[in-house]
């Protein structure tokens, strides 16, 4: 957790120091990404256990990227709902970078010409079989927007091979 604490202000600094508008966004995202595996890390460090309880560190994740955003000019809410599942810490890092990209997704692009929205993470355990629902009340999927993306690669990459689950956009 430490490492990746300091890997972050390493890349705050040179945010800070300079950074083309252009790709300032980029530098935005890996930060984003890295301090949500040192979320999961430091969940694991309260409770001495390899296991995480999964509506904890969205939550914690939603926090994170509010504070460190730049949209706070606008009135962006996440709410948290579901069941505390846990799971265990690899998968939980697989499964809080996807909640990161969708996250960051929906405030990227939900919200267009727009000054509030609301984005909801829900978890809920069925059997075996636990569901994440990451939804917003924005503008809608559109068929033409870029699935293709680095961060739409994240989360189709993680979900199925690191999770062994199914991803769908509707």
């Amino acid at each position: 957790k430490n490492n990746l604490q300091a890997v972050a202000s390493l890349l705050r600094l040179q945010m800070r120091r300079g950074v083309p508008d252009e790709v300032k966004h980029l530098f935005q995202e890996s930060l984003n990404r890295i301090l949500t595996i040192a979320s999961v890390h430091e969940v694991l460090s309260t409770t001495r256990l390899d296991v995480v309880n999964i509506l904890q560190m969205v939550k914690k994740i939603g926090q994170m990227l509010v504070q460190n955003s730049d949209w706070l000019e606008k009135d962006i809410r996440i709410s948290f709902s579901g069941h505390k599942v846990k799971l265990s810490s690899d998968k939980a890092v697989s499964l809080a970078l996807v909640v990161n990209e969708l996250i960051q997704n929906s405030v990227e692009h939900a919200f267009a010409g727009r000054n509030r929205g609301e984005i909801f993470v829900d978890v809920e355990r069925d059997n075996e079989r636990v569901t994440v629902r990451v939804t917003d009340d924005g503008i809608g999927y559109s068929q033409f927007t870029d699935t293709d993306s680095l961060g739409m690669q994240i989360v189709k990459t993680l979900t199925e091979h690191d999770l062994s689950g199914t991803f769908s956009i509707s």
